[in-house]
């Protein structure tokens, strides 16, 4: 499998890391906390991944308001920033990927979000595939619009 994956809020990076050891072929890890980007350092070296994974320090927002990374285009996104801040940067996240070369034809966008605030929109470019409930998460699966 030839699938690029963009983990945004990374965390630990334990969500791209799962995707690598299921096949995918490179990871790009997007933090801006110092605490989360070493994390994410010592998983991706620990893992064996360095190859495959390269882990950035910058907010979500601004990685997706710059040039796509030679990574892309994306197959898989996942989105998953702090309950607190979800609602002020996911749309500016969302549309940020809707620009030229970041997603594949073919791409999926999750977004995590509390299940009490309201669903992230789909922006012009991307349509809603599935929302799923767990408990206080709420999982919305965006792709793009055939075509655009």
């Amino acid at each position: 499998m030839d699938a690029a994956v963009l983990d945004l809020y990374a965390g630990t990076g334990a969500l791209a890391l799962e995707a690598l050891s299921r096949g995918a072929a490179r990871a790009v890890l997007v933090d801006d906390a110092p605490a989360a980007v070493a994390a994410c350092e010592a998983n991706v070296e620990a893992t064996g991944f360095g190859a495959a994974a390269r882990v950035r320090r910058a907010p979500a927002t601004a990685f997706v308001a710059g040039p796509p990374p030679p990574e892309a285009p994306f197959a898989l996104v996942l989105v998953d920033p702090p309950y607190d801040v979800a609602s002020d940067e996911v749309p500016a996240v969302l549309a940020g990927l809707t620009r030229p070369g970041w997603l594949s034809g073919h791409a999926r966008v999750v977004v995590e979000t509390a299940s009490g605030d309201p669903p992230p929109e789909a922006p012009p470019g991307l349509d809603v595939r599935s929302r799923r409930r767990y408990g206080d998460t709420l999982l919305s699966t965006l792709g793009p619009v055939p075509g655009s």
